[in-house]
């Protein structure tokens, strides 16, 4: 016996919207969670970053999301999560780079409202090549804080900072 209630994720056919219900969707309501900017759910940094945990696991979300601020010089060489990420840009700009499925590292600049959608495996990196703070907002699923999974060592030891714009 399902102990969920049925619904289209689980046990309808997927059917035209006009035909489906919202009970179709719902399978446990929840009440909204307003976490504001200025009191995080938490905070801290590392090196030449900060970062606010806006969303979490901790509060059953199934993503995560943090804004960060990226100093000058910060950044950090290619490493790849096992759930997907997207970076959108807010203030400045980074470098960006990530390993192509044929193996060749991909370098661009990344502006303001630019978002970048990095597939759960895909080896990426982030630089603040420029002389002022960058700032950016990390959304992750599943909401694993930092989850990183082992690169080839080939991929591993390719070091991506130039110091200077590309």
């Amino acid at each position: 016996m399902n102990p969920l209630k049925e619904n289209i994720w689980n046990s309808k056919p997927l059917r035209y919207s006009s035909e489906l219900l919202y009970d179709d969707f719902v399978i446990e309501r929840k009440d909204a969670i307003i976490i504001r900017f200025n009191t995080p759910l938490n905070q801290g940094s590392g090196g030449n970053w900060s970062y606010k945990n806006l969303v979490t696991k901790d509060i059953g979300s199934e993503i995560y999301v943090a804004y960060i601020i990226m100093e000058p010089g910060g950044g950090h060489d290619y490493h790849a999560h096992s759930g997907d990420e997207i970076v959108f840009m807010i203030e400045n700009k980074l470098q960006f780079a990530y390993r192509s499925k044929e193996d060749k590292d991909i370098i661009t600049e990344l502006n303001p409202k630019d978002t970048v959608y990095i597939p759960a495996g895909t080896p990426h990196s982030f630089w603040n090549v420029y002389d002022k703070p960058a700032s950016f907002l990390v959304i992750k699923s599943p909401p694993f804080f930092l989850e990183e999974i082992p690169l080839p060592k080939e991929i591993k030891e390719i070091k991506l900072y130039r110091g200077r714009a590309i």
